[in-house]
Protein backbone atom coordinates (compact mmCIF):
# COMPACT_ATOMS: atom_id res chain seq x y z
CA UNK A 1 0.00 0.00 0.00
CA UNK A 2 1.15 3.25 -0.67
CA UNK A 3 0.76 6.35 1.72
CA UNK A 4 -1.50 9.44 0.99
CA UNK A 5 -0.04 12.66 2.52
CA UNK A 6 -1.53 15.44 4.54
CA UNK A 7 -3.19 18.61 2.78
CA UNK A 8 -2.68 21.92 3.16
CA UNK A 9 -4.11 24.99 2.79
CA UNK A 10 -3.38 29.01 2.06
CA UNK A 11 -5.68 29.69 4.98
CA UNK A 12 -7.72 27.73 7.89
CA UNK A 13 -11.05 26.67 6.74
CA UNK A 14 -14.18 26.50 8.04
CA UNK A 15 -15.28 22.99 8.05
CA UNK A 16 -18.94 22.05 7.10
CA UNK A 17 -18.29 18.09 9.17
CA UNK A 18 -17.06 16.77 6.09
CA UNK A 19 -13.43 16.02 5.38
CA UNK A 20 -11.79 19.06 3.83
CA UNK A 21 -11.35 16.95 0.23
CA UNK A 22 -14.70 15.59 0.64
CA UNK A 23 -15.85 19.87 0.34
CA UNK A 24 -13.62 20.36 -1.92
CA UNK A 25 -15.72 18.00 -4.45
CA UNK A 26 -18.66 19.50 -3.40
CA UNK A 27 -17.65 23.35 -3.97
CA UNK A 28 -16.24 22.08 -7.58
CA UNK A 29 -19.47 20.57 -8.39
CA UNK A 30 -21.32 23.68 -7.21
CA UNK A 31 -19.37 25.97 -9.63
CA UNK A 32 -21.37 27.39 -12.99
CA UNK A 33 -18.22 26.22 -15.28
CA UNK A 34 -18.90 22.82 -13.93
CA UNK A 35 -22.11 22.51 -16.09
CA UNK A 36 -20.59 24.48 -19.48
CA UNK A 37 -18.29 20.25 -19.50
CA UNK A 38 -21.85 18.75 -21.32
CA UNK A 39 -21.24 20.98 -24.04
CA UNK A 40 -17.63 21.36 -24.67
CA UNK A 41 -16.32 18.74 -27.47
CA UNK A 42 -13.57 16.56 -26.53
CA UNK A 43 -11.86 16.16 -30.00
CA UNK A 44 -14.29 16.12 -32.51
CA UNK A 45 -16.89 19.36 -32.77
CA UNK A 46 -19.24 21.09 -35.26
CA UNK A 47 -21.32 17.70 -34.82
CA UNK A 48 -24.51 16.86 -33.83
CA UNK A 49 -23.67 13.26 -32.69
CA UNK A 50 -25.20 12.19 -28.98
CA UNK A 51 -22.91 9.29 -28.91
CA UNK A 52 -19.35 11.28 -29.26
CA UNK A 53 -17.35 11.97 -26.33
CA UNK A 54 -17.86 15.44 -24.55
CA UNK A 55 -15.84 16.72 -22.08
CA UNK A 56 -18.03 16.14 -19.13
CA UNK A 57 -18.02 11.98 -19.91
CA UNK A 58 -14.42 12.44 -20.01
CA UNK A 59 -13.85 13.97 -16.75
CA UNK A 60 -16.14 11.36 -14.69
CA UNK A 61 -14.21 8.23 -16.70
CA UNK A 62 -10.98 9.68 -15.53
CA UNK A 63 -12.42 10.26 -11.82
CA UNK A 64 -13.73 7.24 -12.21
CA UNK A 65 -10.52 4.91 -13.04
CA UNK A 66 -8.16 7.44 -10.43
CA UNK A 67 -10.42 6.32 -7.52
CA UNK A 68 -11.13 2.64 -8.51
CA UNK A 69 -6.63 2.63 -8.47
CA UNK A 70 -6.79 5.00 -5.41
CA UNK A 71 -8.80 2.45 -4.03
CA UNK A 72 -6.75 -0.80 -4.35
CA UNK A 73 -3.26 1.17 -3.50
CA UNK A 74 -5.10 2.95 0.02
CA UNK A 75 -4.58 6.47 -1.52
CA UNK A 76 -7.11 9.50 -0.81
CA UNK A 77 -9.83 8.44 -3.19
CA UNK A 78 -11.47 11.89 -2.92
CA UNK A 79 -8.57 13.50 -3.48
CA UNK A 80 -8.32 12.11 -6.68
CA UNK A 81 -11.89 13.32 -7.41
CA UNK A 82 -11.65 16.53 -6.67
CA UNK A 83 -8.16 16.55 -8.96
CA UNK A 84 -10.21 14.59 -11.95
CA UNK A 85 -13.27 16.90 -11.65
CA UNK A 86 -11.49 19.85 -12.17
CA UNK A 87 -8.40 19.55 -14.42
CA UNK A 88 -10.30 20.45 -17.60
CA UNK A 89 -12.87 22.80 -15.77
CA UNK A 90 -10.88 25.92 -17.45
CA UNK A 91 -10.77 24.23 -21.57
CA UNK A 92 -12.01 26.48 -24.19
CA UNK A 93 -14.67 25.13 -26.68
CA UNK A 94 -13.59 23.40 -29.94
CA UNK A 95 -11.44 20.95 -28.10
CA UNK A 96 -7.60 21.39 -28.61
CA UNK A 97 -8.18 24.18 -31.41
CA UNK A 98 -9.56 26.23 -29.31
CA UNK A 99 -7.01 25.88 -26.75
CA UNK A 100 -4.35 26.59 -29.51
CA UNK A 101 -6.52 30.17 -31.03
CA UNK A 102 -6.21 31.33 -27.51
CA UNK A 103 -2.49 30.49 -26.97
CA UNK A 104 -1.90 32.33 -30.83
CA UNK A 105 -3.68 35.36 -29.41
CA UNK A 106 -2.37 35.80 -26.24
CA UNK A 107 0.91 35.21 -27.38
CA UNK A 108 0.94 37.60 -30.23
CA UNK A 109 -1.41 40.29 -28.24
CA UNK A 110 -0.03 39.98 -24.87
CA UNK A 111 2.74 37.83 -24.35
CA UNK A 112 1.64 35.19 -22.14
CA UNK A 113 0.81 31.75 -23.04
CA UNK A 114 -2.81 30.15 -22.75
CA UNK A 115 -3.18 26.28 -21.43
CA UNK A 116 -5.90 24.88 -20.56
CA UNK A 117 -4.06 23.43 -17.48
CA UNK A 118 -3.32 26.97 -16.37
CA UNK A 119 -6.85 28.31 -17.03
CA UNK A 120 -8.29 25.64 -14.87
CA UNK A 121 -5.92 27.04 -11.91
CA UNK A 122 -7.44 30.04 -12.72
CA UNK A 123 -10.90 29.10 -12.51
CA UNK A 124 -10.60 27.81 -8.96
CA UNK A 125 -7.79 30.06 -7.82
CA UNK A 126 -9.05 33.37 -9.32
CA UNK A 127 -12.59 33.48 -10.77
CA UNK A 128 -13.90 31.31 -8.13
CA UNK A 129 -11.56 31.38 -4.94
CA UNK A 130 -12.64 27.95 -3.88
CA UNK A 131 -9.65 27.46 -1.51
CA UNK A 132 -8.68 24.71 -2.37
CA UNK A 133 -5.80 22.43 -0.98
CA UNK A 134 -1.90 22.43 -2.64
CA UNK A 135 -2.35 18.94 -3.29
CA UNK A 136 -5.50 19.78 -5.47
CA UNK A 137 -4.07 22.50 -7.33
CA UNK A 138 -0.85 20.82 -8.26
CA UNK A 139 -2.84 17.56 -9.65
CA UNK A 140 -4.78 20.19 -11.73
CA UNK A 141 -1.94 22.38 -13.10
CA UNK A 142 0.38 19.01 -13.41
CA UNK A 143 -2.11 16.95 -15.09
CA UNK A 144 -0.01 17.44 -18.78
CA UNK A 145 2.74 16.66 -17.13
CA UNK A 146 5.67 14.24 -17.22
CA UNK A 147 4.37 10.56 -18.34
CA UNK A 148 6.83 7.71 -17.98
CA UNK A 149 10.66 7.25 -17.38
CA UNK A 150 12.27 4.38 -19.10
CA UNK A 151 10.94 2.66 -15.75
CA UNK A 152 7.44 3.12 -16.00
CA UNK A 153 8.20 5.62 -13.32
CA UNK A 154 6.34 8.79 -13.07
CA UNK A 155 10.23 10.98 -12.04
CA UNK A 156 11.58 13.68 -14.07
CA UNK A 157 14.57 15.23 -12.02
CA UNK A 158 14.54 17.62 -14.36
CA UNK A 159 11.68 19.41 -12.85
CA UNK A 160 12.82 22.36 -11.00
CA UNK A 161 9.79 23.26 -8.61
CA UNK A 162 9.58 21.47 -5.68
CA UNK A 163 5.92 22.21 -5.30
CA UNK A 164 6.47 21.55 -1.82
CA UNK A 165 4.44 24.70 -0.70
CA UNK A 166 2.31 27.40 -2.67
CA UNK A 167 5.26 29.64 -2.53
CA UNK A 168 6.44 26.93 -5.12
CA UNK A 169 3.83 26.16 -6.66
CA UNK A 170 2.81 29.94 -7.46
CA UNK A 171 6.36 30.27 -8.92
CA UNK A 172 5.36 27.67 -11.35
CA UNK A 173 2.50 28.97 -12.50
CA UNK A 174 3.98 32.12 -12.89
CA UNK A 175 6.87 31.12 -14.99
CA UNK A 176 4.58 28.35 -17.23
CA UNK A 177 2.33 31.62 -18.29
CA UNK A 178 5.73 32.76 -19.81
CA UNK A 179 7.04 29.60 -20.83
CA UNK A 180 3.59 27.49 -21.74
CA UNK A 181 3.50 24.13 -22.77
CA UNK A 182 7.44 23.25 -22.40
CA UNK A 183 7.13 24.01 -18.89
CA UNK A 184 3.89 21.69 -18.07
CA UNK A 185 4.57 18.95 -19.96
CA UNK A 186 7.87 18.62 -17.64
CA UNK A 187 5.93 18.86 -14.40
CA UNK A 188 5.48 15.95 -11.58
CA UNK A 189 2.67 16.04 -9.27
CA UNK A 190 4.07 15.48 -5.88
CA UNK A 191 1.25 13.44 -4.45
CA UNK A 192 0.58 9.87 -5.25
CA UNK A 193 -3.05 11.31 -6.08
CA UNK A 194 -2.10 13.56 -8.59
CA UNK A 195 0.38 10.81 -10.44
CA UNK A 196 -2.69 8.96 -10.71
CA UNK A 197 -5.08 11.18 -12.46
CA UNK A 198 -2.59 12.03 -14.87
CA UNK A 199 -2.16 8.05 -15.98
CA UNK A 200 -5.38 7.81 -15.94
CA UNK A 201 -6.68 11.03 -17.55
CA UNK A 202 -4.67 9.78 -20.64
CA UNK A 203 -5.78 6.02 -20.59
CA UNK A 204 -9.31 7.71 -20.20
CA UNK A 205 -8.87 9.66 -23.52
CA UNK A 206 -6.31 7.25 -25.70
CA UNK A 207 -8.81 4.85 -26.48
CA UNK A 208 -12.34 6.77 -26.31
CA UNK A 209 -10.76 8.88 -29.19
CA UNK A 210 -10.23 6.11 -31.42
CA UNK A 211 -13.98 5.08 -30.88
CA UNK A 212 -15.03 8.22 -31.36
CA UNK A 213 -13.08 8.28 -34.91
CA UNK A 214 -14.37 4.62 -35.73
CA UNK A 215 -17.64 6.07 -34.90
CA UNK A 216 -17.78 8.72 -37.59
CA UNK A 217 -16.15 6.48 -40.08
CA UNK A 218 -12.79 7.47 -40.37
CA UNK A 219 -10.78 5.05 -41.63
CA UNK A 220 -7.66 4.82 -39.65
CA UNK A 221 -5.76 2.01 -39.19
CA UNK A 222 -5.00 1.41 -35.81
CA UNK A 223 -2.35 -0.70 -34.72
CA UNK A 224 -3.27 -1.78 -31.12
CA UNK A 225 -4.32 -4.73 -30.55
CA UNK A 226 -6.58 -4.12 -27.65
CA UNK A 227 -9.54 -1.86 -27.73
CA UNK A 228 -11.80 0.26 -25.96
CA UNK A 229 -12.74 -0.78 -22.40
CA UNK A 230 -10.45 -4.27 -22.19
CA UNK A 231 -7.66 -1.77 -23.35
CA UNK A 232 -8.07 0.50 -20.60
CA UNK A 233 -8.55 -1.93 -17.60
CA UNK A 234 -5.83 -3.72 -18.97
CA UNK A 235 -3.65 -0.45 -18.15
CA UNK A 236 -5.42 -0.34 -14.99
CA UNK A 237 -4.69 -3.35 -13.58
CA UNK A 238 -1.14 -2.54 -14.93
CA UNK A 239 -0.99 0.33 -12.69
CA UNK A 240 -2.34 -1.44 -9.59
CA UNK A 241 0.35 -4.39 -10.00
CA UNK A 242 2.86 -2.31 -10.69
CA UNK A 243 2.66 0.14 -8.06
CA UNK A 244 1.84 -2.20 -4.82
CA UNK A 245 5.03 -4.06 -5.55
CA UNK A 246 7.30 -1.16 -6.73
CA UNK A 247 5.72 1.48 -3.59
CA UNK A 248 5.07 4.19 -6.06
CA UNK A 249 2.64 5.30 -9.19
CA UNK A 250 4.26 3.58 -12.01
CA UNK A 251 3.68 0.85 -14.70
CA UNK A 252 5.49 -2.03 -16.27
CA UNK A 253 8.11 -1.08 -18.89
CA UNK A 254 5.97 -2.44 -21.64
CA UNK A 255 2.58 -0.70 -20.68
CA UNK A 256 4.36 2.40 -20.48
CA UNK A 257 5.79 1.63 -23.88
CA UNK A 258 2.46 0.70 -25.09
CA UNK A 259 0.40 3.85 -23.70
CA UNK A 260 3.23 5.92 -25.28
CA UNK A 261 2.76 4.16 -28.31
CA UNK A 262 -0.98 5.02 -28.49
CA UNK A 263 -0.38 8.65 -27.89
CA UNK A 264 1.41 8.99 -30.32
CA UNK A 265 -0.27 7.08 -32.90
CA UNK A 266 -3.54 8.94 -32.12
CA UNK A 267 -1.24 12.26 -32.21
CA UNK A 268 -0.40 11.34 -35.73
CA UNK A 269 -3.94 9.67 -36.79
CA UNK A 270 -6.25 11.64 -34.92
CA UNK A 271 -5.31 14.66 -33.44
CA UNK A 272 -3.18 16.08 -36.66
CA UNK A 273 -6.00 15.05 -38.90
CA UNK A 274 -6.64 17.38 -42.13
CA UNK A 275 -10.06 17.30 -42.11
CA UNK A 276 -10.55 20.63 -39.78
CA UNK A 277 -7.97 22.15 -40.93
CA UNK A 278 -9.51 24.18 -43.93
CA UNK A 279 -12.40 25.50 -41.00
CA UNK A 280 -10.43 25.81 -38.32
CA UNK A 281 -7.77 28.41 -40.24
CA UNK A 282 -10.21 30.30 -42.37
CA UNK A 283 -13.78 30.24 -39.91
CA UNK A 284 -12.77 29.37 -36.72
CA UNK A 285 -9.85 31.44 -35.36
CA UNK A 286 -10.80 34.54 -37.11
CA UNK A 287 -14.10 33.85 -34.85
CA UNK A 288 -11.74 33.70 -32.05
CA UNK A 289 -9.63 36.69 -32.82
CA UNK A 290 -12.72 38.67 -33.69
CA UNK A 291 -14.80 37.89 -30.57
CA UNK A 292 -11.79 38.23 -28.05
CA UNK A 293 -10.53 41.95 -29.50
CA UNK A 294 -14.40 43.19 -29.82
CA UNK A 295 -14.98 42.22 -25.87
CA UNK A 296 -11.38 43.39 -25.42
CA UNK A 297 -12.89 47.13 -26.61
CA UNK A 298 -16.32 46.56 -24.64
CA UNK A 299 -14.42 45.94 -21.72
CA UNK A 300 -11.48 48.61 -22.07
CA UNK A 301 -14.27 51.36 -23.06
CA UNK A 302 -16.39 50.15 -19.73
CA UNK A 303 -19.83 48.91 -21.78
CA UNK A 304 -22.05 47.21 -19.29
CA UNK A 305 -24.56 47.11 -22.07
CA UNK A 306 -21.89 44.02 -23.52
CA UNK A 307 -22.52 40.87 -23.26
CA UNK A 308 -19.02 40.41 -21.23
CA UNK A 309 -20.18 42.09 -18.96
CA UNK A 310 -24.08 40.53 -19.23
CA UNK A 311 -23.21 37.39 -18.87
CA UNK A 312 -20.13 36.94 -17.72
CA UNK A 313 -18.46 40.12 -15.40
CA UNK A 314 -21.81 40.49 -13.63
CA UNK A 315 -22.97 36.76 -13.41
CA UNK A 316 -19.54 36.24 -11.67
CA UNK A 317 -19.46 39.08 -9.67
CA UNK A 318 -23.22 37.61 -8.17
CA UNK A 319 -21.86 33.88 -7.85
CA UNK A 320 -19.50 34.59 -5.92
CA UNK A 321 -21.70 37.55 -3.51
CA UNK A 322 -23.92 34.80 -2.69
CA UNK A 323 -21.49 32.01 -2.45
CA UNK A 324 -20.68 31.47 1.12
CA UNK A 325 -17.90 28.79 -0.24
CA UNK A 326 -15.60 31.45 -1.89
CA UNK A 327 -13.05 32.10 0.37
CA UNK A 328 -11.99 35.05 -1.31
CA UNK A 329 -14.35 38.19 -1.00
CA UNK A 330 -12.49 40.47 -3.32
CA UNK A 331 -14.13 41.80 -6.50
CA UNK A 332 -13.75 39.48 -9.44
CA UNK A 333 -13.63 42.72 -11.75
CA UNK A 334 -10.08 44.38 -10.71
CA UNK A 335 -8.14 46.19 -13.25
CA UNK A 336 -4.84 47.45 -12.06
CA UNK A 337 -3.09 46.73 -15.52
CA UNK A 338 -3.72 46.21 -18.73
CA UNK A 339 -2.96 42.53 -18.96
CA UNK A 340 -6.32 42.32 -16.87
CA UNK A 341 -8.40 42.75 -20.04
CA UNK A 342 -7.07 40.36 -21.85
CA UNK A 343 -7.81 37.90 -18.94
CA UNK A 344 -10.96 38.57 -18.15
CA UNK A 345 -11.50 38.22 -21.62
CA UNK A 346 -9.45 34.68 -22.01
CA UNK A 347 -11.53 33.53 -19.17
CA UNK A 348 -15.15 34.76 -20.94
CA UNK A 349 -14.23 32.96 -23.85
CA UNK A 350 -12.39 29.98 -22.56
CA UNK A 351 -15.91 29.23 -20.34
CA UNK A 352 -17.80 29.07 -23.31
CA UNK A 353 -19.68 26.03 -24.45
CA UNK A 354 -19.27 25.11 -28.15
CA UNK A 355 -22.86 25.97 -28.65
CA UNK A 356 -22.67 29.53 -26.93
CA UNK A 357 -19.41 30.14 -28.73
CA UNK A 358 -21.58 29.46 -31.79
CA UNK A 359 -24.94 31.07 -31.22
CA UNK A 360 -22.26 34.36 -29.79
CA UNK A 361 -20.74 34.49 -33.19
CA UNK A 362 -23.82 34.30 -35.47
CA UNK A 363 -24.81 37.74 -33.39
CA UNK A 364 -21.87 39.43 -33.46
CA UNK A 365 -20.49 37.99 -37.28
CA UNK A 366 -22.92 36.62 -38.76
CA UNK A 367 -21.30 36.68 -42.35
CA UNK A 368 -18.44 34.88 -41.02
CA UNK A 369 -20.69 32.63 -38.42
CA UNK A 370 -22.79 30.91 -40.88
CA UNK A 371 -20.24 28.97 -42.40
CA UNK A 372 -20.13 27.27 -39.54
CA UNK A 373 -21.59 24.34 -40.76
CA UNK A 374 -22.52 21.87 -38.45
CA UNK A 375 -22.96 17.90 -39.59
CA UNK A 376 -26.48 17.29 -38.48
CA UNK A 377 -28.01 14.69 -36.80
CA UNK A 378 -29.84 13.45 -40.36
CA UNK A 379 -26.96 14.41 -42.44
CA UNK A 380 -28.06 12.69 -45.92
CA UNK A 381 -31.36 10.88 -45.18
CA UNK A 382 -34.70 12.70 -46.78
CA UNK A 383 -37.82 10.91 -45.30
CA UNK A 384 -39.61 12.11 -47.95
CA UNK A 385 -38.23 9.37 -50.72
CA UNK A 386 -40.26 7.18 -49.81
CA UNK A 387 -41.86 4.44 -51.88
CA UNK A 388 -44.84 5.84 -54.33
CA UNK A 389 -47.17 2.43 -52.51
CA UNK A 390 -46.13 2.85 -49.25
CA UNK A 391 -47.39 6.90 -49.91
CA UNK A 392 -50.52 5.83 -51.29
CA UNK A 393 -51.42 3.25 -48.52
CA UNK A 394 -50.65 5.02 -45.59
CA UNK A 395 -53.93 7.04 -44.51
CA UNK A 396 -53.40 11.20 -43.10
CA UNK A 397 -52.85 11.30 -39.52
CA UNK A 398 -56.01 13.82 -39.87
CA UNK A 399 -57.96 12.02 -41.74
CA UNK A 400 -61.51 12.44 -40.07
CA UNK A 401 -62.80 8.98 -41.10
CA UNK A 402 -60.00 7.19 -39.84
Amino acid sequence: MLKSGALHYRRKRAGAGLKPEQEEVCRILSLPFFNRYSDKTQVYFLMENDDITHRGHHVYRVSFLSRLIASELGLNETLCESISLAHDIGHPPFAHSGERFLDRILVGKAGIHFNHALQSIRVVENIFPLGLSLETLCGIACHPGFLFDDSGRISNPSFEYSLSDFKSFDSFISASYKEGSSLLKNSVSPSFEGRVVRICDIISYVYKDREDALLLGYDFKFKGKRKGLSGELQLVRDVIEQSMRADCVCMSPKSAAELRALKKENAELIYSSSDFDNIEQSVIYPLFENLFMRFLDDLRKEDRSSIIFKHHVDYIEGFRKSNLEISDKKPYYNIREDLDYFMIVTDFIASMSDDYFISLCRLYFPNIAKKLALVGYFEGFNPNKRRKATAEVAPSLFDPDV
